[in-house]
């Protein structure tokens, strides 16, 4: 191996710290959907339980092109919307950094207005994997096509 291809190595080891798990590596998003009364509640977080806070809500009832309530989840990445009819109704939450996460409920109005719900769907499932193993993964395959591309500069010269 040459001292250059030694150098960059040395000096890449040197300088990237071991990848920790933190708060800022939280990309994977799941969420739930709740009833309190006539009161549906959705909430959101991300996989490491940190609510999305403060983040977009859209709220689309069974059949509808337009949605039918839009706004922000509060603090705790909890959001509250009251249906007016029976049907499947879908809620997302997107952050503006790409983070969406989905949950739909199908309502069926019953006596005294009580409401009865199945959750039909609800975000993919959040990998095992965790961010600082998919982190280091993706910085050792750069690495390594930085190492393979700088050999087969070597071997035409």
């Amino acid at each position: 191996m040459s001292s250059g291809i030694k150098t960059v190595l040395i000096v890449f080891i040197i300088i990237l710290p071991p990848p920790l798990p933190t708060a800022t590596w939280a990309h994977g998003v799941r969420s739930h959907i709740g009833q309190d009364a006539r009161v549906w509640v959705a909430q959101a977080v991300f996989s490491d339980g940190t609510p999305m806070a403060y983040t977009q809500v859209t709220v689309i009832g069974p059949d509808a092109k337009l949605p039918f309530q839009k706004g922000f989840s509060d603090k705790n990445g909890r959001f509250a919307f009251v249906p007016d009819r029976p049907g499947k109704w879908k809620v997302i939450f997107q952050d503006p950094m790409g983070h969406r996460s989905e949950v739909s409920v199908s309502i069926s109005f019953l006596k005294d207005d009580k409401q009865e719900a199945v959750p039909t769907s609800n975000s993919p499932p959040i990998s095992s994997v965790s961010t600082g193993v998919k982190v280091l993964l993706g910085l050792c395959v750069i690495l390594l096509l930085a190492l393979l591309f700088r050999l087969s500069e070597r071997k035409r010269s």
